[in-house]
């Protein structure tokens, strides 16, 4: 089957723990293609479009959706109907926006990555619609990954324990997937990766069968969009071992200690460096301050979203 000759590796975790890092080292190899996220995927697959009526409410959804502006794909409503109208496999849809945007042939090999953080919880639906699917847990330390949310005001992140629950609902969704399917999932640590990337990305590449090069060490594979440069700023770069810690100067001891209450089981779990043996939970004087603290930034965090949705809106394509 043509359309087999993609492969789709599905990188999953928390927010901000390297799945956009990953995805730029994979994706710097000249076999494989990548895109910033397309969290739109599911709605392609699972449309049962049909009529010319259909598909153009759905190809109008799909190019008005935040995510696929910001991907730099442009195709036009009779390329996008194409697969649909010639009732080819649902994965074709997919691959056939794929091969227009990076100039490919019918019959080109590629390795697309893929790396919506929400990918952990489509586990299941994409294996359904690409049987040939591979899967990368990265796992970062949670304290570490609320430090890079806290001091971005997109994600308002201000409340630890708030924070720590999305955390362990992330991990949970992607610790499952790999347990249900060992054979085509593969788990790694972010701490170790950074630190151990010589060894741990060849390991990975020989899991997903694509040819590992040292050029992918540094990882330029992926055109992030604008209005994602400064939280990425360390994408198309080796990654930098002594940033590992750089959180215990991000936030106080007190947040950190309430993420460690939290989250101890998983960070057990997955070897992270404990600094107490009996964290304190947060107390109810606590949890009022952090709320508050939440909802004023509020505010300020959708108006950073509304400012990189125009700016995106009006990027040339």
């Amino acid at each position: 089957m043509d359309e087999l000759n993609i492969t789709p590796i599905f990188i999953m975790g928390a927010y901000r723990s390297g799945t956009t890092m990953l995805a730029s080292h994979l994706a710097s190899s000249e076999h494989a293609i990548a895109l910033p996220e397309m969290p739109f995927v599911l709605d392609i697959i699972e449309s049962n479009a049909k009529t010319d009526e259909e598909l153009s409410s759905l190809y109008n959804q799909l190019t008005q959706q935040f995510h696929y502006q910001a991907s730099g794909m442009s195709i036009t409503f009779d390329e996008f109907a194409q697969p649909f109208k010639s009732n080819a496999p649902r994965a074709e849809r997919v691959f056939h926006i794929l091969r227009l945007h990076f100039g490919l042939s019918q019959g080109d090999k590629r390795f697309w990555i893929e790396h919506t953080p929400h990918n952990r919880e489509r586990v299941e639906k994409y294996l359904a619609v690409f049987p040939n699917a591979k899967f990368i847990h990265i796992v970062r330390d949670p304290r570490a990954v609320y430090a890079s949310m806290h001091n971005l005001i997109r994600w308002n992140s201000q409340d630890p324990v708030a924070f720590a629950k999305k955390w362990q609902r992330a991990i949970t969704y992607s610790h499952l997937a790999c347990c249900s399917q060992p054979d085509i999932t593969f788990e790694l640590n972010y701490e170790e990766y950074v630190t151990e990337q010589a060894t741990i990305l060849p390991k990975l590449c020989r899991f997903i069968g694509i040819p590992y090069t040292r050029e992918m060490n540094a990882g330029n594979g992926i055109k992030l969009p604008q209005y994602t440069l400064k939280q990425h700023q360390l994408v198309g770069q080796a990654p930098d071992a002594t940033r590992i810690h750089a959180w215990q100067q991000s936030i106080d001891k007190r947040e950190a200690e309430i993420i460690q209450s939290e989250c101890q089981p998983w960070m057990k779990h997955y070897g992270m460096t404990l600094l107490l043996a009996d964290p304190k939970p947060i107390t109810l004087k606590e949890t009022l301050r952090y709320k508050l603290k939440q909802r004023l930034y509020t505010p300020l965090s959708k108006l950073k979203r509304l400012k990189d949705k125009l700016i995106t809106s009006h990027t040339p394509q």
